[in-house]
């Protein structure tokens, strides 16, 4: 795997915090979406064995991802090749 060289942050809470919130969107897309999606279910794996719900929480994620580094200033075929 190849590293991305990231530029250094003037700002690191502020970076750190931005991490997290992609990070913990793709718990929260899942529970919320996947709640209304499947009410029953009582544990994450049960509503991520759905391949469209696992295919529809891992694109919001990766949009997110996608838009973060074009703040940074990364190339998107960078998050390509990952």
């Amino acid at each position: 795997m190849r590293l991305i060289k990231n530029k250094s942050q003037s700002d690191i809470k502020a970076w750190v915090d931005r991490k997290a919130l992609i990070h913990y969107l793709g718990h929260a897309i899942a529970a919320y979406y996947g709640y209304f999606m499947h009410p029953v279910a009582v544990y994450m794996h049960e509503i991520l064995n759905d391949s469209e719900m696992y295919r529809f929480t891992r694109d919001i994620v990766h949009h997110s991802a996608l838009k973060d580094g074009e703040l940074m200033g990364i190339p998107r075929t960078e998050f390509n090749k990952l």
